[in-house]
């Protein structure tokens, strides 16, 4: 008969001996010294219960202290000595600011620069506004952008001649709410900074401040001080506040090339953690995306920079919800704390102190506040580990303790039950999303988004816990400890070669497992051997939960995502929980009992539970009243070529305000004519507005050898802010230009085809002049239409339970016309 392998004769035929005996304690601890009572009050008090009780608590300490740094710090009041950073000081300017949206173009735009110009003459600085016209095409866009700003910016001069600090913050906002997040938090706490740095000691080094304009019609502001205001050449460092919500602390997530000692200055300046290299390196690894927003075209120019954010509260981003009530004090004076040490530290360390050659890894291990190290010892770090477990594994197998083929069985199943929790999560959420219609409504984060994450988490982990119970079974526990050791070595190794930045998150918690693993293939049972378990386990236990616990940024930018795609990635951080929770169970199960077989069946049943509760909570809570309105938009569409009018939302189903206009039982569009504002969803006709068209003006014409030069002008007679520009050619389109400023076509393949499309944000009201340069003596087709909001014709109420759709305009006009040359 041929002889079975060994491991699977061991396995099936012999099961794994006990690490732990009932009568452990009174071992260690003998009666004598401690007596330990069998039973108290008719509950068994095993060693069983125990471990777990200390396994369990050692979880909930190491998830608590994970996110404690996740709380912003307490503000500061008015009477708060002058040289420090007082948040309800602050709040007085979002009150100010936030009175009236502030859309590029509008009076309460006007207003905020108004204000923030008398603000720094008050605090005795010389206001400038940089009063320009920006134009470019972020890399991989469509089209181009184009927008007059008027950046206000200031000086705080040094009393040594060197490079300064910028200190970045746009002050215009969305103009569908107040804006007292997205900007509001971050402009206040820009000026609250500069009126404790006031009023503190004299400054070595500059500090430029930058309130820049049209951030949110694409990085105009910060664009035209980067390349075209002559202070730019001066700058060594650059700050930029972002928000995407209207809670939490500032975090960092994005930071220049070269962070190694900009790392460093920040862990001095700055209290509890501010951020993780993970998360950068994350942002930096794709720029395109311009994640970094004002703080991209700094970058651009060539000079180190770090930018923070605000992302706690994301369902009132952009919305009437963000205003002073939503705000939280706290998170402002976050925002204030690190400004202000930021420009504190900068002034000690000078230029010089902020170089370095190399990249920093970094990451919060509260309460221990935040680890630095080069990136360099990234590789070095996940070999060791690597390295170390391959040998230790070496040993175990040739002394017959482990068996290597349930070792890289355990290693791809905990890695394929990542996989397959974070499908069934992706899976369960999609369906949600289908049998609760509120949840595709599009909202930057629903109203219980923190239960939906709830749910699904639990979802993740209760799918690996019954996946680790039946790889238990399988190959026993210290081959399942060996596989999960070896796969997190593996995955850091990999992070460490490609995004060392990263690494971290898999090598750490490796090397923490080397001693459990040396305990597999060296330890001999008893007392010590299963105290030295039980305490390796805890210490990778809360090493995981430390690292795992703040990645509340991912969460963030999952839900942004969401909204931005409608697609259901709310559920995709699970994958992340599921190998932490899958490590974390395989590291435990070395210090479990193995008769126990019920232990993770009980464990995956309460999750499971956890889960549906969750998920329960978040589907009752997910409906929509005065407090928590619901996101609808209706647009007007003319084309004053033809007098065609429509009804059209872009909203997946009709409500209470959109219902007003189009009516219920109006077929939904499976393809419609793209309009601004995205693709409608549905569309009526609608009655007629005398509006006037955008129109253009041949302001002249020359031809040359090569083609045709035209000059025109255009512009909105009903001053509309903004207007898409759509330019269709027989022949390429050679050079381009608005308002003087060239556009880079050199990269721009539609151009060639005689194609090119552009924005322009204040500049139609009073007109913008375009030049095109084309071959040969081609025709040109071009398209205007343009944007403003509100509707036209008699008023209509608003239902309390609804508000305008964050997008291009609040209830717009859009008017369209079309010209031929």
């Amino acid at each position: 008969m041929r002889r079975q392998p060994l491991w699977r004769t061991r396995i099936l035929c012999s099961p794994e001996p006990a690490l732990w005996d009932s009568s452990f304690l009174c071992q260690f601890c003998p009666k004598r010294l401690l007596p330990i009572p069998r039973q108290l009050s008719g509950v068994t008090l095993s060693s069983s219960l125990i471990r777990s009780a200390l396994l369990a608590l050692g979880l909930v300490l190491a998830a608590w202290s994970g996110t404690a740094y996740l709380v912003p710090p307490a503000q500061r009041p008015l009477d708060a000595p002058p040289g420090v950073f007082s948040a309800e000081r602050a709040m007085v300017h979002v009150a100010v600011l936030s009175a009236a949206p502030r859309p590029v173009g509008s009076v309460g735009h006007a207003a905020a620069r108004d204000y923030l110009v008398a603000e720094l003459r008050r605090l005795g600085l010389v206001a400038e506004i940089q009063d320009t016209v920006s134009a470019f095409r972020f890399p991989g866009a469509e089209g181009f952008g184009a927008a007059r700003v008027q950046n206000v910016i200031a000086r705080i001069a040094g009393t040594e001649s060197d490079k300064a600090i910028l200190l970045n913050a746009h002050y215009d906002g969305a103009n569908t709410g107040p804006a007292a997040g997205d900007y509001g938090a971050c402009v206040a706490a820009v000026l609250e900074t500069l009126r404790a740095l006031r009023a503190g000691p004299p400054l070595r080094h500059d500090v430029i401040v930058v309130f820049s304009d049209a951030e949110e019609m694409g990085d105009h502001g910060a664009h035209a001080f980067a390349t075209q205001h002559p202070w730019m050449q001066d700058v060594a460092l650059t700050v930029n506040y972002e928000s995407m919500g209207t809670a939490g602390p500032g975090t960092l997530y994005v930071t220049s090339a070269h962070n190694a000692a900009l790392a460093g200055a920040l862990n001095g300046a700055l209290l509890n953690g501010f951020g993780s290299s993970a998360i950068t390196e994350l942002f930096n690894a794709i720029p395109d995306m311009r994640s970094a927003c004002d703080l991209q075209d700094y970058l651009d120019a060539g000079v180190a920079g770090v930018g923070f954010v605000l992302h706690g509260q994301t369902q009132n981003y952009h919305t009437l919800l963000d205003d002073p009530a939503h705000l939280d004090p706290r998170s402002l004076q976050s925002f204030g704390n690190g400004a202000l040490g930021l420009v504190l530290a900068y002034d000690e360390l000078g230029p010089q102190g902020i170089e370095a050659a190399g990249d920093a890894v970094f990451f919060p291990l509260a309460p221990f506040g935040t680890v630095v190290y080069p990136a360099g010892w990234s590789l070095a770090l996940a070999m060791a580990a690597f390295g170390i477990a391959v040998l230790l594994t070496g040993i175990a197998v040739a002394k017959r303790r482990l068996q290597l083929g349930p070792v890289i069985g355990a290693s791809a199943g905990l890695l394929a039950t990542a996989v397959l929790a974070g499908a069934v999560c992706i899976a369960l959420w999609a369906g949600i999303r289908i049998l609760n219609p509120n949840l595709q409504v599009f909202l930057v984060g629903g109203f219980a988004t923190a239960w939906h994450v709830a749910g699904l988490s639990a979802a993740a982990i209760a799918v690996t816990v019954i996946a680790v119970s039946l790889l238990r079974h399988w190959c026993g526990s210290r081959n399942l400890l060996t596989g999960a050791v070896m796969l997190f070595a593996a995955i850091g190794l990999a992070l460490a070669a490609t995004l060392p930045g990263t690494s971290y998150v898999a090598t750490l918690p490796a090397l923490t497992a080397l001693p459990a693993l040396a305990l597999v293939s060296f330890g001999r049972s008893g007392p010590i051997r299963d105290m030295s378990a039980l305490l390796s386990s805890m210490a990778v236990t809360a090493l995981v939960a430390l690292l795992v616990a703040p990645s509340g940024m991912l969460v963030a930018f999952a839900v942004r995502l969401e909204a931005l795609s409608g697609l259901p990635l709310l559920a995709l951080p699970t994958v992340l929980a599921s190998l932490a929770a899958g490590f974390v169970l395989a590291m435990c199960g070395d210090a479990l009992p193995d008769q126990n077989r019920r232990t993770l069946p009980r464990l995956a049943g309460l999750t499971l539970l956890a889960s549906f509760a969750a998920l329960g909570v978040g589907m009752g809570r997910s409906g929509f009243d005065a407090a928590h309105p619901r996101p609808e938009s209706v647009r007007y569409d003319l084309d004053a070529t033809t007098g065609a009018a429509r009804w059209v939302t872009n909203d997946p189903f009709l409500g209470g305000w959109s219902g007003q206009f189009i009516p219920a039982r109006t077929a939904r569009l499976l393809d419609g004519v793209t309009a601004p504002g995205g693709l409608p969803t549905f569309a009526v006709d609608a009655p007629h507005y005398d509006l006037s068209g955008p129109n253009i003006t041949l302001v002249a014409e020359t031809g040359t050898v090569e083609g045709r030069h035209l000059r025109l002008l255009i512009r909105s007679p009903r001053a509309a802010p903004f207007i898409l520009v759509q330019v269709n050619a027989d022949g390429p389109i050679t050079a381009a230009s608005i308002e003087g400023q060239s556009l880079d076509l050199a990269t721009f393949a539609p151009a060639a085809e005689g194609n090119l499309s552009f924005y322009a944000s204040a500049l139609a009201a009073d007109g913008f002049t375009l030049e095109l340069a084309l071959i040969g003596d081609a025709e040109v087709r071009i398209s205007l239409a343009d944007m403003s909001d509100d509707l036209p014709g008699p008023p209509v109420a608003r239902p309390a339970n609804t508000m305008p759709t964050p997008g291009a305009t609040r209830d717009g006009t859009v008017v369209r016309s079309t010209f031929e040359f």
